[in-house]
């Protein structure tokens, strides 16, 4: 059913659709801007009720009320220093992260030499490349770095593969996030062949920043799944694959 929206609506009709009937939340439309304008008008033209959508306000409102979300709080401002905010973050992304599957194939320090590939969706490598250099801090031996997306050709793979024949451990840095309305949350299946083949023969590592869903499908000994790509979620990973740890405040 949610295929059948994301494909046949548009965000206008699918928000229209969903208040007319009987949901109390349109959540997450593609084009918020378009949606909300849609339901506007959609109460002007009387396709939808004013009365409805106060009544759907004030069941959402109750509900807040009951689970405490609307009690005034108050906190203690206090500044703190863009350091204490770091630490803050590094905190919470390492707390997120979650490793499964051979435990033995880490830490990296176990290992001479290190194939590390970056996988992008896109063609933004600013994350990928903040990583490989949190990484270079935690691992010090001969590395060999490469970034890859879905036009990579059978030419450029095999090339990749001779060039790193030498690393005794391959690292994939999986940078794809989920995407609302793409239709899927697995990684591109060009990524998926560059990843069994570049894996052959040897402990592969992935670290999945931002999407876990691709842990199931994809090829590794061992899984670093973190919450998201930023900065802290980088810095957290490469804790986890060097089995560090650092005093957090």
């Amino acid at each position: 059913f949610r295929r059948v929206l994301f494909r046949s609506y548009s965000s206008a009709e699918a928000a229209v659709r969903c208040l007319s009937a009987g949901a109390d939340i349109a959540l997450v439309p593609a084009d918020p801007i378009e949606a909300l304008t849609a339901v506007q008008e959609a109460v002007r033209g009387g396709t939808l009720s004013h009365k409805d959508i106060d009544a759907s306000c004030l069941r959402v409102l109750e509900l807040k009320q009951w689970c405490g979300l609307l009690a005034k709080r108050q906190h203690p401002r206090e500044v703190i220093s863009l350091e204490e905010h770091g630490m803050l973050a590094l905190k919470a992304a390492t707390s997120a992260v979650r490793v499964h599957g051979n435990d033995d194939v880490l830490p990296l320090e176990q290992y001479h030499h290190l194939a590390c590939f970056a996988m992008v969706q896109n063609n933004d490598i600013d994350p990928a490349s903040g990583f490989f250099h949190y990484l270079s801090q935690v691992y010090e031996k001969d590395t060999d770095i490469a970034y890859i997306n879905a036009d990579i050709d059978d030419e450029a793979l095999e090339q990749f593969a001779r060039d790193t024949e030498v690393a005794d451990c391959v690292l994939f840095a999986v940078f794809a996030s989920a995407r609302a309305y793409a239709g899927t949350v697995e990684l591109h299946p060009r990524l998926m062949h560059a990843a069994r083949e570049l894996g052959k023969y040897r402990p592969v590592i992935a670290v999945i920043f931002g999407n876990p869903y691709i842990e199931q499908s994809f090829p590794a000994n061992v899984h670093v799944v973190c919450y998201s790509d930023s900065k802290a979620s980088r810095g957290a990973a490469c804790l986890a694959l060097s089995k560090k740890s650092i005093h957090l405040l």
